[in-house]
């Protein structure tokens, strides 16, 4: 989330988040233990990007089901970046751009089997790309099912390939369409933001706080970013009114 790549990011079309700003509701069945994030304003406590430097923001996460929205608003700029999340267990793993083209793809890698769920910018819900190939996440990988938010079906392959400490990944689909994105692996999920402009970030939810790390298209190496939940003001209590006076008692 380079502040340079924002600041020049700024003219282009962004997602109205404010629309997606429902209450909380029931996640689904694909997402694990998605009452764990809450929804609100996160402050940026530490923000590096990947060449060590610093940056400072607020991100807005809002949720319908079992998708996630968010909003970066950073160095003092509004919107720089719209996002789109999935949960699993307590991550948040979620894409991030200044266009609304794209959108969020996480993967269970289980040797050469990736089960994956995905989600566009601006959707509320979430389909299914798995895929089969090699081990060791490099090389040409065969989507054995792939659905679409509307419920069609898609056939197709995506190339991975390791590109220092992300993943570069490209997609072929027999229709003709190509998408191409960048991942980063914790543990055994890959969380690749794909679409053009896109980059990945995974959070780890730990109560309030939220622990980050993010990769920008292009980028062999990970920045770093922490929120912690902003405290919601206290309700001011109603001013009291003062007690009737009680008339004075006749003389006799």
């Amino acid at each position: 989330m380079r502040t340079s790549k924002l600041i020049a990011s700024l003219g282009l079309p962004v997602i109205a988040l404010g629309a997606l700003l429902f209450p909380s509701q029931p996640a689904s069945a694909g997402a694990v233990k998605a009452q764990v994030l809450s929804t609100g304003f996160y402050d940026i406590s530490d923000g590096r990007n990947v060449d060590g430097s610093s940056y400072q923001g607020a991100v807005q996460i809002a949720r319908t089901g079992s998708v996630v929205h968010l909003r970066w608003d950073l160095d003092g700029a509004r919107n720089t970046h719209q996002g789109v999340g999935l949960l699993d267990g307590n991550r948040l793993a979620a894409a991030w751009t200044a266009s609304p083209s794209g959108g969020v793809v996480i993967y269970k890698v289980n040797g050469g089997t990736l089960t994956g769920r995905w989600a566009s910018y601006g959707s509320t819900t979430e389909a299914v790309e798995n895929l089969k190939g090699p081990s060791g996440l490099s090389g040409d990988y065969r989507i054995t099912t792939g659905t679409n938010e509307s419920g069609g079906s898609y056939t197709g392959k995506v190339r991975i390939a390791p590109q220092g400490s992300s993943y570069a990944l490209s997609w072929e689909l027999t229709s003709g369409e190509h998408y191409d994105g960048v991942g980063v692996l914790t543990g055994d999920l890959l969380t690749v933001g794909w679409g053009a402009g896109s980059g990945a970030v995974v959070y780890e939810v730990r109560g309030s706080k939220l622990s980050g790390k993010w990769v920008g298209p292009g980028d062999t190496a990970l920045g770093k970013e922490d929120l912690k939940l902003r405290a919601k003001p206290k309700a001011k209590a109603a001013p009291r009114k003062p007690a009737p006076k009680r008339p004075a008692p006749k003389q006799r």
